[in-house]
């Protein structure tokens, strides 16, 4: 199963439910996709806006891989449970969010190997493909949540 979480901002994520819907149509795979704000409704996937978090956890756990935006709580959730994932940032001038703090973080966290990063729709199909086989890399010993925390408390203020 994919699971496909856009998180809870006001902001819809028309580009990343869409491009997912897309791929539910193409696989056989369940596709299920939390859509928040997002007016667009999936044809092809299972969705929902919101839920609790108990429930996010249970979809992440049972995920074989997480498409995200590069929120730090999906982030964190995911990697805490050694999941693959896929993150779609936010972008600024698709009008997704205010600024583009999600796409440093994102580049950020791909180059040390814990997330995979489409950021145009073109490349979730190559992204999801790698993650057939993504182990992430997070040492255990670093405090990660922390340095999320201090990386997006810089960049947003």
């Amino acid at each position: 199963m994919i699971f496909v979480t856009v998180g809870t901002h006001t902001l819809g994520f028309e580009r990343l439910v869409a491009a997912m819907d897309q791929v539910a149509e193409a696989t056989a795979e369940e596709v299920i996709i939390q859509l928040g704000a997002t007016r667009y409704h999936p044809r092809c996937a299972r969705w929902f806006a919101y839920v609790g978090g108990g429930e996010i956890e249970r979809l992440t756990d049972t995920a074989r891989v997480v498409v995200s935006h590069a929120g730090a709580g999906a982030i964190l959730l995911a990697l805490r449970r050694g999941k693959p994932l896929v993150v779609m940032p936010r972008r600024k001038h698709y009008h997704e969010h205010g600024d583009d703090h999600q796409v440093e973080l994102a580049r950020a966290l791909a180059q040390s190997g814990a997330l995979l990063v489409a950021y145009e729709t073109q490349q979730l199909a190559a992204r999801l493909k790698e993650a057939e086989t993504f182990q992430p890399v997070v040492c255990k010993e670093t405090l990660l949540p922390e340095a999320v925390r201090a990386a997006l408390f810089e960049l947003c203020g």
